[in-house]
């Protein structure tokens, strides 16, 4: 029998019983590929796994959600990660030519993690989280989830807890956000920050005048949280 006190919920045993019992494949499928009917949305998607060891398995992708599922089952991965749509099905990448298997679509993804606030919080530091300094994610959500709905128009938002120190947003049903290039999505990420550079960073600054390094007017987004 294990002792509740012993249990670790990232253990090899507990992460094989969650991909066996728990994990909701067909809800994660019609997510990712929007219709009952696989398509490309899901069928030329890379998947990524990670074992012990820190091997790390690249270019994996699935006809069905049953051919997916079966894979955290077998391999029982410490994680795994959802790539991007490609032009042709990734695990046919080594009968490609070099190159030819290019990324074309993928969902716009925002990372927020506690550990950015260290130089700024005083009651926990590194992956420690609590009840007060959740207090600088939770401002963080609401200025990024004004901004991207009412200056940028998404509308489909997904925030999860990262499952370590964090929050993640995906925006995935918006087909404007697939499509995003690199530049764009650093932009979209730029938009809302107020300060930023060296050692200016960890300074108070006074957002409701604008003060500072950088200072301009605020967004609108950033002004739901300082009025």
């Amino acid at each position: 029998m294990m002792i509740w006190d012993e249990y670790d919920p990232a253990s090899p045993e507990a992460m094989l019983q969650f991909y066996k019992r728990l994990f909701p494949y067909r809800a994660f499928f019609h997510w990712l590929n929007r219709d009952h009917a696989p398509s490309k949305l899901f069928t030329h998607r890379e998947f990524a796994f990670r074992l012990a060891g820190d091997v790390y398995l690249r270019y994996n992708s699935f006809g069905t959600v049953e051919d997916f599922a079966r894979e955290p089952r077998r391999l029982n991965p410490s994680r795994f990660e959802v790539g991007a749509i490609c032009n042709a099905r990734p695990k046919d990448k080594r009968t490609l030519r070099t190159g030819a298997l290019q990324p074309q679509l993928r969902e716009l993804v925002f990372d927020i993690d506690m550990s950015d606030y260290d130089s700024i919080r005083t009651c926990c530091s590194c992956k420690g989280i609590c009840k007060r300094c959740w207090s600088f994610i939770a401002a963080a959500v609401t200025v990024l989830d004004s901004a991207l709905r009412n200056e940028f128009g998404y509308r489909h938002l997904l925030w999860v807890y990262s499952g370590r120190r964090g929050i993640h947003c995906w925006i995935s049903h918006d087909k404007t956000a697939l499509a995003l290039t690199d530049e764009q999505r650093k932009a979209i990420v730029g938009h809302p920050e107020v300060i930023k550079g060296g050692a200016e960073m960890v300074k108070k600054v006074n957002v409701r005048l604008g003060t500072g390094f950088g200072a301009g007017p605020l967004p609108p987004s950033s002004r739901c949280v300082t009025n």
